[in-house]
């Protein structure tokens, strides 16, 4: 019997989503997909940008939900107010293991 335990998903995925590619120069969400280009199946790369078709030659897809699969690791590259949402539209039914990057969180602790 072959087990795919959750260290599996996270460390060893057969499918994996980017929240928050981007083709912006010098932002973690494009610098995480030209990685993964560089060295896994595009077939099994998904790009994840409700405002975007395509990223660097990946289709585009609005949510998680979206993805025509559901995927070993959902890789979150998103400003510190979208990291919450953005966990909650990748819940588990969609994506085993969920690793969230993130930036601005001490100017979105400031008061205003």
């Amino acid at each position: 019997m072959n087990r795919h335990s959750a260290l599996d998903s996270m460390f060893l995925p057969e499918s994996i989503a980017v929240i928050g590619a981007t083709a912006l120069e010098g932002s973690v969400g494009r610098t995480v997909v030209e990685n993964l280009a560089k060295g896994f199946s595009r077939e099994r790369l998904y790009a994840i940008n409700p405002k975007r078709e395509e990223v660097l030659g990946l289709r585009c897809y609005q949510n998680l939900a979206s993805v025509p699969e559901k995927v070993d690791l959902a890789s979150r590259s998103v400003v510190a107010p979208q990291s919450v949402p953005t966990k909650d539209s990748g819940s588990r039914r969609r994506a085993s293991a969920n690793p969230i990057r993130t930036c601005g969180l001490l100017s979105a602790l400031r008061p205003r």
